[in-house]
């Protein structure tokens, strides 16, 4: 069974979103029970330590595309749709807070014809 990949929001000072810093732990909770691995993509530059800390998190690898245009939704899930198929993840998961992108995270599930879940962490009140 391919592992759970996680696309993790940062903002321009390199800080990750707390909605994607929560998504790579309940990804690497559950990649645990089911004996696989939580990873996650970062898009555009961050400096190498923030990358490295995702593992913190339980993120076991963090793919970067330091190349692709950050704050476009197209570049972000072409990245994404890439790193399922090279490397056979079987589940994908974005934070939340990336409700204009959200539309456009069809084009890659219909593409690997797989279902690209969103927003499926319970959230505390």
């Amino acid at each position: 069974m391919g592992g759970i990949l996680v696309y993790a929001l940062h903002d321009d000072e390199g800080n990750f979103n707390k909605n994607s810093l929560g998504a790579i732990s309940e990804a690497a909770k559950l990649a645990g029970e089911l004996g696989t691995e939580a990873a996650a993509v970062i898009v555009g530059e961050i400096a190498d330590d923030a990358a490295a800390g995702l593992g913190a998190y339980g993120a076991k690898r963090v793919f970067r595309a330091k190349s692709a245009p950050e704050g476009l939704a197209q570049p972000i899930v072409d990245v994404m749709a890439k790193v399922i198929s090279d490397e056979g993840f079987s589940y994908a998961l974005f934070g939340g807070g990336l409700d204009p992108l959200l539309s456009s995270t069809c084009r890659p599930s219909a593409a690997l014809h797989e279902v690209i879940e969103s927003d499926s962490i319970p959230r505390a009140a």
